[in-house]
């Protein structure tokens, strides 16, 4: 198993850009967490998989990512 947690903070700018309706970089600060398992499988072969979830302490902003990685050696 592992985890994350990242800390994100956007310095307010006047000239931020506008992305569907809302002004990017508004000088706010919010978390991401994340969570997830990984696997070695025979001949070295490895899967992981995980969620993170972006925009704690951030009213305006919220996601849900599902990441997913399949590791094969080449030799």
């Amino acid at each position: 198993p592992y985890g994350s947690i990242k800390g994100v903070w956007n310095f307010e700018r006047s000239d931020s850009p506008i992305i569907n309706g809302q002004s990017t970089g508004t000088g706010s600060f919010w978390g991401q967490l994340g969570a997830g398992i990984g696997v070695v499988m025979p001949a070295k072969t490895a899967f992981r998989v995980g969620l993170v979830y972006d925009g704690l302490g951030d009213s305006n902003y919220q996601s849900l990512t599902a990441q997913g990685q399949l590791s094969i050696p080449l030799n």
